[in-house]
C-alpha cells in the first residue's frame, strides 16, 4: 500500500483518490475496519475539500461496508449524474429493505438514467418484492428499461426467471430485448 500507514483512515482517505489502482487497497482497508469506519466517510463525502473521485469512491466504499447509515447519503447521491451508477450500486451492496425501498422508489424518476440504475442495482436483491418489480418492469414502453429488467432477472434469480421470461419473449418487440432473453435460453 504506497507507504501509507495502515491505521490511519486520513492517509485511506487520501489513497482513495489516486487515478492509479492503489485506491482499491482503500477500499478494502476501510472494509476491513468495519461499520465503524462509515461515519468518517460520510463526514469525508460532506467536506468542501473532498475531490469528486474521493467522493464516488467513498460512495464505492461505503456499499462495501454494508452500513445502513449511508442510505440517507447514497439517495441523495443518486439524484447526481456523477454518482447515480455508484449511489445505485452501494445501495444494492447494502441490500436492506430500506436500500431496495430507495431504488424501488426512484424506478418513477422521469430521467431514465436514474431508472437504469436503479433497475440495474435490485439484481443484488433476492426478495420477492425485487423479483416482482423487475417483472413489472418488462412492460414499460422504454425498451431499453425492458433489457435491464430482464438483465436484472437473470442475474438475480435465473431459475426464477425462467417462466416470466418464456413469456415474454413471444410478445417483446426489441430484438436487442429478444436477443438477451433468447441467450439465456440457449445456456440454460
Amino acid at each position: 500500500m504506497t507507504g501509507a500507514p495502515e491505521s490511519d483512515p486520513q492517509a485511506m482517505l487520501s489513497l482513495l483518490g489516486s487515478e492509479h489502482g492503489d485506491y482499491k487497497n482503500a477500499v478494502q482497508w476501510f472494509k476491513s475496519q468495519g461499520k465503524g469506519q462509515a461515519p468518517f466517510l460520510i463526514s469525508a463525502f460532506n467536506d468542501t475539500h473532498t475531490s469528486s473521485l474521493q467522493q464516488a469512491r467513498i460512495i464505492e466504499t461505503l456499499g462495501e461496508l454494508q452500513d445502513d447509515k449511508a442510505i440517507p447519503l447514497l439517495a441523495k447521491s443518486l439524484q447526481e449524474d456523477r454518482w447515480t451508477w455508484d449511489a445505485a450500486q452501494a445501495l444494492g451492496k447494502i441490500g436492506t429493505r430500506a436500500a431496495e425501498a430507495i431504488l424501488t422508489q426512484k424506478l418513477r424518476d422521469p430521467r431514465l438514467n436514474i431508472v437504469k440504475e436503479c433497475t440495474k442495482a435490485l439484481a443484488y436483491f433476492k426478495t420477492e418484492t425485487a423479483r416482482a418489480t423487475l417483472q413489472n418492469l418488462l412492460q414499460h414502453t422504454d425498451a431499453a428499461e425492458r433489457y435491464y429488467a430482464a438483465l436484472s432477472l437473470i442475474q438475480s434469480q435465473p431459475e426464477r426467471a425462467v417462466e416470466t421470461l418464456r413469456r415474454h419473449l413471444q410478445q417483446e418487440p426489441d430484438i436487442e430485448v429478444r436477443q438477451l432473453i433468447e441467450r439465456f435460453f440457449s445456456k440454460q
